[in-house]
């Protein structure tokens, strides 16, 4: 962890070939971090985009996420298609999965079984 200034930390991202485009990216963030948006948009989606898959792999359903965004969810579906697209998943939990890859860290796997594929942490 990096501090800055009067000792607040700084998480540091690295994010491979972002865009595709063979370049890594670093990602800096006030705080500790966790599942935000510029590491999101670092996968190369939009801010509303990020924000939006932000929300559902924190749990959140569409309905929800669009009520926390102030839209509709007809606009956060229109929002998920894109990410599912540009991620290459077909799900919302694909898509979930893949962000919390981003942040470099693994979903948990619920009592001896996998969930959605997530290896179990040992």
């Amino acid at each position: 962890m990096l501090t800055l200034g009067e000792g607040e930390p700084v998480t540091v991202r690295v994010l491979p070939e972002a865009g595709g485009e063979g370049m890594t990216l670093l990602v800096f963030e006030d705080g500790l971090g966790g599942l935000g948006r510029p590491a999101l948009e670092g996968l190369g989606l939009t801010p509303r985009e990020a924000e939006a898959l932000r929300w559902i792999a924190l749990g959140r359903r569409g309905p929800d996420a669009a009520r926390l965004m102030g839209i509709s969810p007809r606009t956060v579906e229109k929002h998920l298609q894109n990410v599912y697209a540009k991620l290459g998943v077909r799900t919302a939990s694909e898509a979930a999965a893949t962000a919390w890859a981003a942040v470099g860290v693994r979903r948990p796997a619920i009592r001896g079984s996998h969930v959605d594929g997530a290896e179990p942490l040992s």
